[in-house]
């Protein structure tokens, strides 16, 4: 039977922080610490105070498939699923398959081919629609499209070509009623999504893999890599996009790191993050995180 696929290896916490949610599903202790990653820069990483975690199996059946490296975003009460690698991680094993599910348990195919497989892109929720952008295709090429759909199902491309070009590895967030997207060492923000302005540049050596994340009105730019063996474990913030200033935590929290996902945990307000390269046979959902503030 194929099992659905969900990258997840650790979690900490960046800012002061806790959440707790009561959940249906049998739950399990992990401890994080104890386990090996494939690589160091994707091993599990914590703050000075341990953070602990519990995680309830959602579904193990056939459904997607196996899976890596695809984008979610939640649109319309449902979770969509799209792009990213299929039975594994190697060219030319990219998707344009668009999933979507009510409950994260039972999953459908909305569509497929209305775009051309890729990894490396983002997906993002601005303006009530789906914006994907950029991206590998399955001859390992750089794209320069965008698209967008108020649905899931039927998807439109931007009418021009975006003004950064050709993109991938990259990171998307809405901020202040814009989109905004970090590319090596780039920021642009559209208001459309088809018109884009340069916020900044050359603020520091290139990256990739970022996670660029909101949070107390501010930008955090997080981690990254250079592509040649260069890990980063810094912080960047901004309140404008165009100005930034490298954070200082007052205790060490974690080493270079890439690859990851950083989320809100909106119900107690703290800044977390999930990390990792290591591919878990299980959908997962977090339910409890300790605090571990800089």
């Amino acid at each position: 039977m194929k099992k659905i696929k969900f990258l997840v290896l650790g979690t900490f916490a960046l800012l002061i922080g806790s959440c707790e949610k009561e959940e249906a599903y049998p739950l399990e202790t992990v401890d994080y610490k104890s386990q090996k990653s494939l690589r160091p820069h994707y091993g599990p990483i914590f703050a000075k105070d341990t953070v602990s975690l519990k995680m309830g199996k959602l579904i193990d059946e056939d459904l997607m498939g196996k899976f890596a490296g695809n984008k979610m975003v939640v649109l319309g009460d449902k979770i969509w699923s799209v792009g990213g690698y299929q039975n594994g991680v190697s060219f030319p094993n990219q998707s344009s398959e668009v999933w979507v599910s009510s409950n994260g348990s039972n999953w459908q195919l909305a569509t497929s081919g209305q775009f051309d497989s890729r990894v490396g892109h983002s997906l993002t929720v601005f303006d009530g629609k789906m914006w994907l952008i950029g991206g590998t295709d399955t001859s390992n090429s750089k794209l320069s499209d965008v698209w967008f759909s108020p649905n899931g199902f039927d998807w439109k491309l931007a009418p021009d070509i975006p003004a950064f070009g050709k993109i991938a590895a990259h990171s998307t967030v809405v901020f202040q009623n814009k989109l905004l997207v970090f590319t090596e060492n780039e920021v642009w923000q559209s208001s459309d999504g088809i018109d884009w302005e340069l916020l900044s540049e050359d603020i520091f050596p290139a990256r990739f893999y970022t996670e660029l994340t909101v949070f107390n009105d501010k930008l955090y730019l997080i981690g990254g890599e250079t592509g040649t063996g260069t890990f980063y474990n810094e912080i960047w913030q901004s309140d404008n996009g165009s100005d930034w200033s490298q954070v200082q935590p007052t205790s060490p929290i974690f080493n270079g790191i890439s690859r990851f996902s950083a989320s809100i945990y909106e119900k107690d307000v703290g800044l977390s993050a999930v990390v990792g390269q290591r591919v878990m046979e299980e959908v997962m959902q977090v339910t409890k995180c300790g605090t571990a503030p800089i």
